[in-house]
């Protein structure tokens, strides 16, 4: 609906617009409005509405495209990369020490070729772990260090070589320097192959009948004197085995107390010692001289075996107790006196005395009292 109010313009263009026209032009909409009725002001707000919105949208998917597109640009801007090879002039088969030193922004996750395919011609001989440090700035330092070999001469280009960034499509390609590979042999070398040289007639040789008879006579010789030196093995007597006689239980143990009195462990404060010894000795010689497994039975099963074995009733007393004494310093940490400790060891001597073969050890009536063997 138009109005022809006087506040209203009429005919005004962008090109002929002048500085005054242009301020009333500013409040031009806020006249044409006072002339409409509210459902063509809401109609019309709605549509400015609409155009803004659209105009927005537009605008935000424009940057998001463009944000998607220039990303991997910046990212793989933000990387400088450097190569080197050490030493730049070798020889054929030397190492070679190849390093990409690539400077990034923190986080950034670089990776490098590592095939055997990626270095040719240069040999692939061994792929070091990489190296990331702190370079300042915000940034960090990737080292990746390569171990090469050539084995072909003259100036060789290592094909260029791409480092991935962060695992996607962008790529960063740095190429190695030309290095200088010499040949080890002298310059002044004929490479040509050469023909291998026939065999040579050597005039005046010996006669090939004289080698094969000198062959037989050695082999005769050689059958001859092996023959001799197996007659006289299987006739030689057999040397005389030097017997060691072994002592009798009784002897045995009689050295072993002597040698727990000599080393004077109880002088020493080791009456653990001195009782363990003392129990082992006892054990044993018990063991060899009835044939038994004293060493694995305890005190009461041993007294049982001693008695069934009709062995005296006072021996075996005096070896029972004199056991239960020992575990009793070993494992329950009793101490006893020194009088007492002295005591323990000649009453060793006296169970190997009383059983001797030779000994009297059966006879109740050379006993003394029960109550003499109380432990």
């Amino acid at each position: 609906m138009r109005q022809n109010g006087p506040d209203r313009p009429q005919g005004l263009s962008l090109r002929g617009i002048t500085q005054g026209e242009a301020c009333r032009a500013e409040a031009q909409p806020a006249t044409m409005n006072e002339g409409l009725s509210p459902r063509g002001k809401l109609q019309s707000g709605a549509r400015g509405w609409s155009i803004a919105a659209r105009s927005g949208l537009l605008v935000l998917a424009v940057a998001l495209i463009w944000g998607a597109l220039t990303q991997p640009a910046a990212a793989q801007e933000s990387i400088t990369i450097d190569a080197t090879i050490e030493p730049a002039r070798a020889t054929v088969g030397d190492r070679l020490t190849l390093t990409i030193v690539a400077q990034h922004g923190a986080g950034v996750q670089l990776a490098a070729p590592d095939g055997p395919d990626d270095f040719a011609p240069l040999e692939l001989i061994e792929v070091q772990p990489p190296e990331t440090r702190d370079a300042g700035g915000g940034r960090q330092e990737t080292r990746f260090v390569y171990i090469l070999a050539a084995f072909q001469t003259g100036a060789i280009e290592p094909p260029p070589l791409q480092i991935t960034v962060d695992g996607s499509a962008a790529v960063a390609t740095v190429q190695p320097p030309t290095i200088t590979i010499e040949s080890v042999l002298p310059a002044d070398t004929n490479l040509e192959l050469r023909d291998v040289r026939g065999p040579v007639d050597v005039a005046g040789g010996t006669p090939s009948w004289v080698w094969a008879t000198l062959l037989m006579a050695a082999f005769a010789a050689g059958t001859v004197l092996t023959v001799a030196i197996m007659r006289n093995t299987l006739l030689r007597p057999p040397p005389a085995i030097a017997s060691t006689p072994i002592a009798a239980p009784e002897d045995a143990a009689g050295r072993e107390l002597d040698a727990i009195a000599a080393d004077q462990l109880l002088d020493k404060g080791e009456a653990q010692a001195y009782y363990g010894r003392i129990a082992a000795c006892l054990r044993q010689y018990l063991s060899r001289r009835f044939d038994i497994p004293a060493v694995a039975m305890t005190p009461a099963e041993l007294e049982g075996r001693l008695e069934a074995l009709g062995v005296g009733r006072w021996p075996t007393r005096l070896a029972t107790n004199l056991l239960q004494q020992c575990e009793a310093v070993q494992f329950a940490q009793y101490e006893p006196a020194r009088e007492r400790a002295e005591a323990d060891l000649s009453t060793a001597y006296e169970v190997v005395e009383l059983t001797r073969p030779d000994g009297q050890p059966h006879q109740e009536a050379a006993q003394p009292p029960e109550e003499a063997v109380a432990p």
